[in-house]
């Protein structure tokens, strides 16, 4: 009998709040665009007239691992794949030309002041599209977090400089 009791109890406490929330008449909106991108900078070549950052992202590594299993009675060593996760770091470069920049906060800064900001390792928001931030996701950042509009490109798109030479992946702990 209170096996029958706990489904109902467990439905509650995981629908009750958002049964809630939809008599509240409470309306999550998505955001019009695409979410900003966190970076951290390379570097700035003010000279050749670009950014650099670095992007991260993960991969899954196949990777042969041997493992002691019985069979028939004895000891065997069988091989198999396991995947694994490993970040992978990645230039990036956008041109700095016609660039905009504000905090996160909204207040517009001059190029000169944000470029002395972006120092090695420090991360930027990128807004792609030249746009300002969206107000959904500014909420979320400190207001004066430096964000970074690169310029638009053909048809609308933003048009990332050349990219440098990948840096090799990182050996996996076992």
């Amino acid at each position: 009998m209170r096996r029958f009791l706990l489904v109902p109890a467990l439905l509650l406490a995981v629908a009750g709040p958002a049964l809630a929330q939809e008599k509240k008449g409470d309306k999550v909106e998505q955001p019009p665009g695409p979410a900003p991108t966190i970076l951290a900078v390379d570097r700035v070549d003010e000279a050749g007239g670009q950014a650099v950052f670095q992007r991260v992202h993960t991969v899954m590594v196949p990777t042969q691992v041997t493992e002691k299993q019985l069979v028939n009675g004895q000891e065997v060593q069988v091989a198999r794949i396991v995947y694994r996760s490993q970040a992978v770091f990645q230039s990036v470069a956008y041109p700095l030309k016609g660039a905009g920049f504000q905090t996160a906060g909204g207040k517009k800064l001059v190029a000169d002041d944000a470029l002395e900001q972006m120092k090695k390792g420090k991360l930027v928001v990128i807004v792609e599209g030249g746009q300002p931030i969206d107000p959904a996701y500014a909420k979320l950042l400190n207001p004066e977090a430096l964000v970074f509009q690169p310029t638009l490109g053909p048809a609308g798109q933003v048009r990332p400089g050349p990219i440098p030479k990948q840096l090799p992946p990182q050996p996996v702990d076992n």
